[in-house]
Parts: C-alpha cells; structure tokens; sequence
C-alpha cells in the first residue's frame, strides 16, 4: 500500500510545473496586449494578423492548453491519490486494533462473475434469484436457532450447573483453631426503583444457602432435574451441536459475496445501479471509510460498496472461531492497491 500511495503521489503534477504554466501565460497575454496596444500609449500598435502577434496567441494557446490538462490531471489524480492514504490509513488502524481477539485472517478468493450466472440469465436476475436463496437459507437457520436440544446434552448442562453450585463448608479453621465453621456467603442487594436512577436500599452478606443446599443434596437435585427434563424434552425435535454447527451461515454469506460481484458487474459492464439490501445486517461487509476500487476508477464519488469483506465460520465448539478477508477488486489489470497492501499485511501477521 505505502508503495502504491507513493506511485499515486507521484503521477500527480506538481505544483511548480503548474506554476510556471501559468506565469508564461500572464507573459504571453502581457506581450499581446503590448503588441495589440496603440503606439501613443506605449504600445506597439500592430494589427491582430500581424506575425509577431499570431505567433504569441500561438505559444499562448499551447501554454494555456498545457495548463488546463495539467490542472485536470491534478485534480483527477490528487483524488485517487488521497482516495488511497486514506484506505491505507483506515486498514492500518483496523489491522493494529480492529481485528476480533481470538482469531486470525485468512485470505480467501470468490467465484468468478461469469459462473455465477445460469444460462442466458443477467446480473439482475441473478441477483434477484440469490437474494432469495438467502432468504430460503435464512429462513432455514432460523428454524434451527428454535429447535430444542437434546435432552442428554441438556442433562450434561445441568448437572454441572449444579456441581458448580455445591460449596462445602470450610472445617479448616474449626480444627486449627477451634473457630466457627466457614460457609461460603453471599451479598443480598435490595435495589428502589421508581425514579430516574435506581438507588441501594440496602447491602447485607450472609450465608450462600442455595450452595450450601447443592452441597447437602447433589445427587437428589440431580436426579430430580434429570427428571423434569425428561419429562419436558422433545427429542424428536432437538438438534445437536453437530447440526447446529451446519453451513447454513456460510452458505449466506457466499449469496451475500455472490450479490455484491454481480451488482457491481451489472454497474460497471451494463450501466444498471442495483442498491445494496437495507433491510438486513449483512456481516461481510467492513466499511473502513466507504472507499472502494470505484473511489479509484471514479475520484470524487462515494461508493456504497465498502473494500472488504468480513465473515466469521463457526467451527467445532473447542476450535477458535476463523474471521474471512477478501480484499475487493472487479478489475485486476488496474491493480487494487488495498488488496496488495493487505495480502502483505497479513503474511506478516501470519
């Protein structure tokens, strides 16, 4: 990226160059006008056609043209070169202190626009018919998130919920010292509520009585909550870990990369805008600053689409989650400099 912006900054004209433009150009315009003025003011008195004055409005007409694409050049490329410091500076400050804890980057690659398409079928209906398998696929995943677990894992939670609630008492210092036994206590809060903060009524410590009775009757409270989860489960329903931890999320997000590719071929190859869905949180997405491969092509426009994407793949519950980044670039030949920078980036942090 550093290497790209300092490219970037050097294709932009200085501004002595310009400068010098435009002091000819007052030289030019001056040595007309003395040419053009009356012999009684100090001038030269020459006619429009005369030779000296032709050849001046000539240098004057290339200078000037000169100046101009100068200028435009300028300003066309001081905003792909500040469209790109400030892509540099958003990914630098995201990869110093944005990435989630636990978890790594892994570069990853997309399909190909063109096989994302059926048969004679368009961009734009292709990105109607993914947008509906998503919201099949989200539809399914909601199905999931209501289903009831199994009752032995449920079993399994409970018991150790209550394991972990047991806290015997502490006999240490009764045969050391003869001192009242030690029993895990507690702080009972009582909280007034009615005004505009909630205010202590009152803070007192005493004896943890539900452990206490967790201690004294584990197996019998075990059992009767094995019970009542017998009774209540719905085993013919229940999902386990295993299909819950389904590629229902993955699957989304690939519908979700595949929509964004073909809504911006259907912008760029066939001069359609298809807006981004509003009425979703779409996960992959990682808006540094808004700025994309468009900001570069087109200066000066804000895009929609944001440079990278951001998905997490749930695996096995003992194994970290995995966070996806796949820098954005529909145009390979122009080089997407945020991608480079970031493949560079997250070797080093591999």
């Amino acid at each position: 990226m550093g290497a790209g912006q300092a490219d970037l900054h050097a294709q932009v004209p200085k501004f002595e160059d310009v400068f010098d433009l435009t002091t000819a150009k007052l030289a030019h315009e001056n040595r007309i006008r003395d040419l053009l003025k009356p012999r009684g003011e100090a001038g030269f008195g020459l006619d429009p056609d005369a030779p000296q004055v032709r050849d001046e409005q000539q240098k004057l007409d290339r200078v000037t043209a000169e100046r101009t694409r100068l200028e435009k050049l300028k300003e066309a490329r001081t905003a792909r070169w500040t469209a790109v410091a400030r892509l540099e500076s958003a990914i630098s400050d995201w990869l110093s202190g944005g990435v989630p804890l636990n978890c790594e980057l892994v570069a990853v690659e997309d399909a190909p626009v063109n096989k994302l398409l059926l048969k004679g079928e368009t961009a734009a209906t292709a990105v109607e018919r993914y947008r509906r398998q998503f919201s099949e696929l989200a539809n399914k995943l909601e199905q999931v998130r209501a289903a009831p677990w199994p009752s032995k894992m449920a079993i399994e939670r409970a018991t150790a919920q209550i394991e972990a609630m047991a806290t015997p008492p502490d006999c240490k210092n009764i045969i050391d010292h003869l001192s009242p036994i030690g029993f895990a206590s507690m702080w009972l809060t009582s909280t007034v509520r009615g005004g505009a903060t909630p205010a202590v009524a009152f803070s007192e410590e005493t004896i943890n009585s539900a452990g206490l009775v967790a201690w004294l009757f584990k197996r019998e409270l075990i059992a009767k909550v094995t019970d009542e989860i017998k009774q209540a489960a719905r085993d013919g329903e229940a999902l386990d870990e295993a299909k819950r931890a389904t590629e229902l999320r993955e699957q989304m997000m690939e519908c979700e990369r595949a929509e964004c590719s073909l809504i911006w071929k259907a912008e760029i190859s066939d001069g359609i805008v298809i807006d981004f869905p509003t009425t979703r949180r779409q996960r992959w997405r990682l808006a540094f600053d808004r700025l994309s491969c468009h900001a570069l092509r087109h200066p000066g426009q804000v895009p929609s689409m944001p440079v990278f994407w951001l998905s997490r793949v749930d695996g096995e519950p003992e194994r970290r989650p995995r966070w996806r980044v796949r820098p954005f670039s529909d145009d390979r030949s122009r080089g997407s400099y945020a991608g480079k920078a970031l493949a560079q980036k997250i070797q080093i942090i591999q």
